[in-house]
């Protein structure tokens, strides 16, 4: 059995999963056109794909045991190649609904039966491998939106863009073909089948589903909608709204390819806590605080009024004026590659490269507002930090 070769075929199969995400969000709109959908029937048509990946979900688990991992990925390969190729050929709603179906039951089994593969041929790694695996589902996404968004600015259409999701499909049904699998942990050490389910009822497992579930509602179904919304609001030629979920993904991808041992040294429940402890306070902000949000411009403004005044002062004026935002962008760059390269800490680093996400967010306001023909940055500063002695100065990009 070649372990590294179902591993990697896993990932690809994620990546495939993924894309599917990414790629339907980003032509949503190219489907409220063509098919004359209105906001309703879309969501209708966001909303299939969930239906089949969790009902594949629940019913693909124990159909491991019974079928075999292996037959489990031949019906998802079958599935997300029929799909795509189904969607192409729509002619109506009610095609399109099916083939969304078809890809989302696809996603569902690929999901049903990974896991359990990888745990059972990675049994005294099972938590660093589950966590790269599961870095793919944010990595494929950021695939597929960025592909998406590139063949957006070279003209070519959906059909195109739906075509992309056949490359990792393809990919993962032959380099699963002819492999063998293992059988499930709970068939290797004769536990009955029936005693599985009997863990459905305790109390941690049921705090997890619970959980999982707000995760999943709060992850994937906005998700789908960021492109559609974006692009309509903005107004944008660009059609960049894709771009937003890639960004949030981005962010997850490094988190979990980089920080995978931090579940060694920091207990689950605890992990879970802190983690829901910092979305609380940062979302303080959108509540109507701004005690979160005024947190990180606190860690940056030192930076920014050191690059203005400080480092590129003796720059010339426009530099100078720039400084500012190079200031705060340099400090976590380069404290993220000294921590990567010199102490060897991708944990670390990737909360650096983080902050610079959110360094590059709390620029957004103000360049976005280089573009209304009556400015407002001092007004915008205002409100943005929460306090005007705080306020950046109007020199700001």
């Amino acid at each position: 059995m070649n372990k590294q070769r179902l591993f990697t075929a896993s990932c690809i199969a994620l990546i495939a999963t993924a894309m599917s995400f990414a790629i339907r969000g980003d032509i949503m709109g190219d489907f409220e056109t063509i098919f004359h959908l209105n906001k309703t029937n879309v969501g209708w048509i966001a909303g299939a794909a969930f239906w089949g990946f969790g009902l594949s979900i629940f019913i693909g688990g124990p159909l491991c045991d019974l079928l075999g991992m292996g037959t489990i990925m031949r019906l998802a390969a079958a599935g997300h190649i029929g799909g795509t190729l189904l969607t192409l050929v729509a002619p109506n709603f009610e095609v399109l609904f099916l083939a969304t179906v078809i890809i989302g039951t696809a996603n569902g089994l690929v999901e049903a039966a990974v896991n359990p593969l990888i745990t059972t041929i990675f049994d005294k790694d099972k938590t660093a491998k589950l966590t790269a695996l599961h870095a793919w589902f944010p990595g494929g996404i950021v695939i597929g939106g960025v592909l998406a968004f590139l063949f957006t600015q070279i003209g070519l259409g959906w059909q195109a863009k739906m075509l992309l999701m056949l490359i990792p499909s393809v990919i993962y049904t032959v380099m699963f073909h002819g492999q063998q699998f293992p059988p499930t942990e709970r068939a290797a050490a004769g536990v009955p089948f029936g005693d599985m389910f009997k863990e459905v009822v305790r109390p941690l497992f049921l705090v997890i589903w619970v959980s999982m579930c707000l995760t999943a509602v709060t992850e994937l179904g906005p998700g789908q909608w960021y492109a559609n919304v974006f692009n309509e609001v903005m107004s944008s030629s660009a059609r960049a709204g894709i771009l937003v979920l890639v960004w949030v993904n981005g962010i997850m991808y490094l988190m979990r390819q980089f920080a995978g041992g931090i579940s060694h040294r920091v207990s689950p429940v605890a992990l879970i806590a802190t983690i829901g402890a910092a979305r609380a306070e940062l979302k303080l902000d959108i509540r109507g605080g701004n005690a979160g949000s005024w947190f990180l411009h606190a860690v940056l403004l030192p930076f920014h009024d050191a690059g203005h005044y400080a480092i590129f002062r003796w720059f010339g004026e426009f530099i100078m004026t720039l400084g500012g935002t190079l200031g705060q962008h340099l400090m976590p760059i380069v404290a993220g590659a000294a921590l990567l390269v010199k102490r060897r800490d991708p944990f670390a680093a990737a909360l650096c490269f983080w902050l610079l996400g959110f360094s590059v967010v709390d620029m957004a306001v103000y360049m976005y507002d280089a573009f209304d023909p009556n400015p407002r940055r001092e007004a915008l500063a205002s409100r943005h930090r929460g306090d005007q002695d705080r306020s950046p100065r109007r020199d700001r990009p």
